[in-house]
């Protein structure tokens, strides 16, 4: 169990509404690594349209810790809770920040209600290499919407369908 409190990996935290920016700002502030991904939008105001970085994950951001110091964390102004199970913090798979990380700098993302429906794809290359998500169809480009399971949170990109391929699940073993 000590190896675990001493282990440095990223978790998922979720924040007070609209407190993303700010939490990121103060675990900065603390020494914390921390990565908060946005995406650009335009917003219509009553007299102007203004170019915005919005979270891409409304209510989440990730930070890097060992799990011996989540109180700082914890004792941010704005911060609600570490993600995880039976209130034991989960770690997050290191890879998949860094896919996300190294893909959010090369590809545009926007926000996509979470979902479990459509097919599933792996991407098999490209900035988001690795990862799973579901197929749709919007224009004539396929999408895809990639989602973190531990948040519940997904996020939609174009990818070229030479990129990917189908994931086949099995059924579940029925015992009659």
């Amino acid at each position: 169990m000590e190896a675990d409190l001493e282990t440095e990996h990223w978790y998922a935290v979720y924040t007070a509404s609209h407190r993303e920016k700010p939490v990121a700002a103060y675990l900065l502030q603390k020494g914390l690594q921390n990565y908060l991904p946005l995406y650009e939008t335009v917003r219509q105001w009553s007299d102007r349209r203004v170019q915005l970085q919005m979270p891409l994950f409304p209510g989440y951001l990730f930070v890097h810790l060992a799990l011996r110091d989540r109180l700082a964390v914890l004792q941010t102004p704005g911060v609600v809770r570490l993600v995880g199970a039976g209130g034991t913090p989960m770690p997050l798979v290191a890879a998949e920040i860094e896919n996300l990380r190294e893909g959010l700098a090369k590809v545009a993302a926007e926000p996509y209600p979470y979902t479990a429906v459509g097919q599933a794809v792996r991407v098999m290359q490209g900035p988001f290499q690795g990862m799973e998500g579901v197929l749709l169809r919007r224009k004539a480009a396929p999408r895809v919407v990639i989602s973190l399971k531990l948040i519940e949170r997904s996020f939609v990109v174009d990818i070229d369908s030479s990129l990917l391929a189908p994931i086949r699940r099995k059924p579940p073993d029925r015992k009659n």
